[in-house]
């Protein structure tokens, strides 16, 4: 045991890779983040099991949970690779009971990601919803980001709507019922909300996503009606 490793333990150690995933994520290439650690530190740390790829911060988020919401980056995807590789789990919980791919469901690729890795597509959260609750749930906040930044790829829907018909062959099940004894798409009040602020700009998109979880446009549209009056 070297020096360094008598200063800085395992536990210690494995909570700087965890924030280095979250602030490198959040605020730029997670190989140049504005504190003292790099990528290939942490990665050799976690060959010479210096780091537990399993560790769970506070709020029992892992370096998976965090790296899902971003990979779409190449250098992210790639770490988030390598993890799986050396044994980090798709099935820890944060405290909302999420998971890597519920926690991350709404957005762009992780969908995909978890899919390949292997990860159980219906885990349920502590609030019983399964992975397509918390697709709906985002969608609007999905559509609202589109709208201001269009240009960016990350914000786009369509990649999403693709990752959900992946979803669907794989066999998660869109007819889950939550503890409210909700299934994803009796959520519709989410769309109303949408059409009436966005002046039906979204209507497109919520079609497509219906289309995806395997849901008519007619069965849509019937339902809006019905709420609407």
């Amino acid at each position: 045991m070297g020096l360094l490793d008598l200063i800085l333990p395992k536990a210690k150690r494995s909570e700087r890779a965890v924030r280095f995933c979250c602030s490198g994520v959040r605020f730029g290439d997670p190989l140049t983040p504005d504190w003292d650690t790099s990528l290939e530190e942490i990665e050799s740390d976690i060959r010479a099991h210096r780091i537990d790829a399993n560790y769970q911060d506070a709020d029992g988020k892992s370096m998976l949970h965090h790296l899902c919401s971003e990979l779409g980056k190449p250098k992210v995807r790639e770490f988030a690779e390598f993890l799986v590789s050396r044994g980090a789990s798709l099935e820890l919980r944060d405290s909302y009971g999420n998971t890597p791919l519920l926690g991350n469901a709404h957005r762009n690729y992780a969908i995909g990601f978890c899919v390949t890795a292997g990860a159980d597509l219906n885990v349920v959260n502590s609030k019983g919803n399964g992975v397509f609750h918390n697709i709906v749930g985002g969608f609007d906040y999905r559509l609202d980001t589109q709208r201001k930044y269009p240009d960016i790829e990350a914000c786009r829907v369509d990649p999403l709507i693709e990752e959900v018909r992946l979803l669907v062959k794989a066999g998660a099940d869109v007819t889950h019922r939550n503890e409210r004894g909700d299934m994803p798409l009796d959520s519709l009040h989410i769309f109303n909300n949408a059409l009436e602020r966005n002046g039906g700009a979204g209507y497109k998109y919520w079609v497509e996503l219906v289309d995806a979880m395997g849901w008519p446009d007619g069965k849509i549209t019937d339902a809006i009606k019905a709420r609407k009056g």
